[in-house]
């Protein structure tokens, strides 16, 4: 009999409004709905629980959860429609369980989980043991085997022939001091088929 609270589409102030209003406790959302939340400067203690998930991490979320959430535990959450949940995190690195050390593997920079974790309908028309996830990882360590999401297949912007990551690119600028908040895209471009754009906001932007 909880209540279920939608935020979505709202900007950050009224998101927090309606966060107090309501006393949310569990708190579920993309990193980059989480990170704008974070650009504000504003906190919700009373939120207890921060679970992410639907694309890449992106990098320092787990800090600026922390500064937003103070009182919150966090999750990373790695799950697929194939897949269902299927790995957790307490930041941007993922640990494969000793459980799942057979069923996932990392083969050319891609994630791939044995046809066993797939649920029915997709594990029928899979004709390999390894289902190819589409999601590319860094490898931190083999044993065990621990890794980064960096980015899906097919998101590359193709500059002049070379494969640009936009998530790398990201990652970069959210280092920057000054940066707050960062997305990176490709636009057509006569010359080199695509030239990568980005539309940031700085910390001295933010009111």
């Amino acid at each position: 009999h909880n209540t279920i609270v939608n935020l979505v589409k709202l900007p950050p102030d009224r998101a927090f409004q309606t966060i107090a209003e309501h006393g949310v406790s569990h708190l579920s959302a993309t990193p980059t709905y989480l990170r704008l939340l974070a650009t504000t400067g504003k906190q919700a203690a009373a939120v207890q629980h921060v679970a992410s998930g639907g694309e890449a991490g992106q990098t320092g979320l787990s800090q600026a959860v922390k500064r937003t959430f103070p009182a919150a535990t966090y999750r990373n959450i790695y799950a697929s429609t194939e897949l269902g949940s299927l790995l957790t995190s307490k930041g941007e690195i993922f640990t494969v369980p000793a459980e799942l050390v057979d069923k996932i593997r990392v083969f050319e920079g891609q994630l791939e989980v044995h046809r066993s974790l797939l649920g029915a309908s997709v594990a029928d028309h899979c004709a390999d043991e390894f289902f190819a996830t589409s999601d590319q990882v860094h490898v931190v360590s083999d044993r065990p085997l621990t890794f980064q999401f960096t980015a899906r297949r097919g998101d590359e912007i193709n500059v002049g022939g070379n494969k640009v990551c936009p998530q790398k690119v990201e990652r970069e600028l959210l280092q920057l001091p000054q940066v707050a908040d960062v997305v990176v895209y490709g636009t057509q471009n006569s010359v080199t088929g695509s030239i990568v754009c980005c539309d940031i906001v700085t910390r001295t932007s933010i009111p």
